[in-house]
């Protein structure tokens, strides 16, 4: 990592001194550690050895010499000592691209939970990522894919510092620019899907081959619904790539996410009548549902929705059972994050105003509805639940006024990480609450934090009042 790093003025180490001579004789990392220097030297002096004894760590480990694990490295108290010496004013080389990803890829195969050493990390993936992001052109597709997956495999709500966007964004576009043909493009769109980060670029190029999609694996089908889905995006030859989607759309593999790849389809408007009827026939249906996977009932009860709202005339086949349907209620309601009740009480005229989950026949948990008179003005219809533990209906609501919006605070993950564009599942969602006559406002997390306090009322009275013109 010496080779990575400089400080204005590069210090070079004394050839005389025992620690590097063990550092170029070294067998084993654990020798690294052990007979690190004091770090009572001068500042210096620990800049001397810092950085050659990370280097040094780190050929060492990749090589395989090392009688200590990786995690056990991570957590060694000299360790954390060289992460420490470790100065901000250290700057990466952004010369050499190939020492560069290998050390993302060191940092990407260690597990880090020291909060400096995380801190360092963070600091140098910055430079990294923008020294990739200048130099990708240079780099084969194969180092480019491998360096992606690393990054992407990271849980970016755990290690945020792994995500770079203008980097995601150059990687997507290096698809286009170098025309990596349809498989891997495709490989690059699945790592984009895994945290929905959307480049209609890459998308435009993935159906510039849309006549191709027969000779892909069934997996490629699965990514190309996912990411047209996750961008509620049309390309304009969608007839072409539309009719080879539902051509080849029909996987009746059990390992495969079916549920959310059915919601998908139709978010797509692709619809396969004989793939619906196979995934819900009962005891299929009841097979898959014994892992008691909690999201397959929030989604389960999602494509039941859809179906009998808005493809009743074309779907003819089995339905999910009730019990399905009222296991997602009872997940839903445990939700007891609700931001907007306050505001909306106060933008509407008070508590008695506002209704907070309200349950549909058919499943869906509103956040909150407003009821309003013929004038468009907001009536009392706050509605008592008929008993403990029970949830209040909308039809209960509905009756009391002339019109009733319904308004959703989606959390992050219903919107695409880059922009704040509402993934294609959701927009699905919503138009099934619409469906039932119900004007629906949707508040994205993003638009309402960066709002200032002063403009969240005004904000939130212009949306539904706009709402409550729509024709649904």
């Amino acid at each position: 990592m010496a080779e990575y790093c400089t400080s204005g003025k590069e210090l070079q180490p004394a050839e005389n001194s025992s620690y590097f001579g063990l550092l170029k004789s070294a067998t084993d990392a654990k020798e690294v550690l052990e007979f690190l220097p004091s770090i009572s030297r001068t500042k210096q002096d620990r800049h001397l050895y810092t950085l050659p004894a990370l280097k040094t760590l780190f050929e060492l480990q990749k090589s395989g010499k090392s009688t200590l694990r990786s995690d056990q490295i991570v957590r060694h108290p000299r360790f954390a000592e060289l992460c420490e010496n470790i100065q901000i004013g250290y700057k990466l080389d952004h010369d050499n691209v190939q020492q560069l990803v290998e050390l993302l890829e060191f940092v990407s195969q260690h597990k880090v939970n020291d909060r400096t050493v995380m801190n360092i990390y963070g600091k140098l993936l910055q430079n990294v990522f923008a020294a990739l992001e200048r130099d990708l052109d240079h780099l084969p597709f194969k180092m480019l894919d491998y360096v992606l997956k690393k990054v992407l495999d990271k849980n970016l709500e755990h290690y945020p510092m792994f995500y770079h966007e203008p980097f995601l964004k150059r990687c997507a576009q290096y698809a286009v620019d170098n025309d990596i043909g349809l498989l891997n493009a495709l490989y690059m769109l699945k790592k984009m899907n895994k945290i929905s980060f959307l480049h209609i670029p890459l998308l435009d190029y993935i159906a510039s081959h849309g006549s191709k999609l027969s000779l892909i694996p069934t997996s490629g089908i699965i990514t190309i619904v996912a990411g047209f889905s996750n961008a509620n995006y049309i390309p304009s030859n969608w007839d072409t790539v539309k009719e080879e989607i539902l051509r080849n759309s029909s996987i009746k593999n059990p390992s495969i996410p079916w549920i959310r790849y059915n919601l998908e389809l139709l978010s797509l408007d692709i619809f396969n009548a004989k793939l619906l009827t196979h995934w819900l026939d009962p005891q299929l249906l009841e097979a898959s549902m014994s892992r008691n996977v909690l999201m397959d009932y929030l989604q389960l009860t999602e494509l039941g929705q859809t179906l009998r709202l808005l493809y009743s005339e074309r779907y003819q086949g089995p339905y999910p059972a009730k019990h399905y349907q009222e296991k997602s209620v009872t997940l839903m309601l445990q939700n007891n994050d609700h931001p907007l009740l306050k505001p909306l009480e106060y933008a509407f005229g008070g508590e008695e105003y506002i209704n907070t989950q309200v349950v549909t026949d058919y499943g869906h948990v509103l956040d909150h509805v407003i009821v309003f008179d013929a004038d468009g003005k907001a009536v009392k219809a706050r509605v008592a639940a008929p008993e403990t533990g029970s949830a209040v209906r909308l039809e209960d609501i509905r009756q009391l006024g002339s019109k009733s919006v319904a308004v959703l605070y989606l959390p992050k993950s219903c919107y695409a990480i880059n922009v704040n564009r509402l993934r294609g599942r959701f927009v699905l969602h919503i138009k099934t609450i619409q469906a039932l006559g119900v004007p629906t406002v949707t508040i994205s997390p993003l638009i309402w934090s960066n709002l200032p306090e002063n403009e969240r009322i005004p904000f939130l009275q212009r949306e539904i009042t706009q709402a409550l013109r729509q024709q649904v």
